[in-house]
């Protein structure tokens, strides 16, 4: 097993369990490095992702929430939506505490009537392919981006499993959140996250 793929299952196994923290780093000409975290909130259906130097703004025409740091340049979008086989669910979210905390919460009520569920036997070479691409994107927006996907997938992944299986769950959706966030800011990255999700 490569050293590589240790760290990024270290990475994404922190992000699904709501531990996720890090720095992004902004451009040069700006005051300081948007420093993030990420938490479950209290009731195991959202992600509260708080930020300091920077703020949360949400995107005109309402499909994402961007991140900015003090000189107003934006380091990340985070989609509001999800799609799991093919369908696709809102993410509610909420702007407080002057644009420096974001709660996001996936909407879960139709999502077990119109998607079979399947036992996951992760390939080895999808997972391979992913992580390498998973290395390439990560570092872009310094991972908030990925970091927050992966704390959304985890919500999504532990409400959609039976209760016995809810780590599990939260680990495999949060990988898939921090595919999305990952692909975001690497293109090159969604075929490499599709063709795992075929393995399920």
């Amino acid at each position: 097993m490569k050293i590589g793929r240790i760290s990024a299952i270290a990475i994404m196994l922190c992000s699904a369990m709501g531990l996720t923290a890090g720095v992004a780093h902004a451009a040069p000409d700006s005051a300081a490095p948007v420093q993030y975290a990420t938490s479950f909130g209290p009731d195991g259906r959202s992600v509260r992702a708080t930020l300091e130097n920077g703020m949360f703004r949400p995107v005109a025409d309402g499909h994402a929430v961007a991140v900015v740091d003090t000189a107003g340049q934006t380091l990340a979008e985070l989609p509001l939506a999800y799609s799991v086989s093919g369908h696709v669910f809102p993410i509610a979210a909420v702007v407080d505490d002057g644009g420096s905390a974001l709660t996001l919460t996936p909407q879960t009520v139709d999502v077990a009537g119109e998607v079979r569920l399947q036992d996951v036997d992760a390939r080895s070479d999808a997972w391979d392919n992913l992580v390498e691409q998973w290395d390439a994107g990560w570092t872009v927006d310094g991972g908030i981006t990925p970091g927050i996907g992966a704390a959304i997938g985890g919500v999504i992944g532990c409400i959609l499993t039976i209760t016995e299986f809810c780590i599990p769950g939260a680990i495999i959706g949060g990988l898939a959140g921090a595919a999305i966030g990952v692909g975001v800011a690497n293109p090159s990255f969604g075929p490499a996250i599709m063709g795992l999700i075929a393995t399920f």
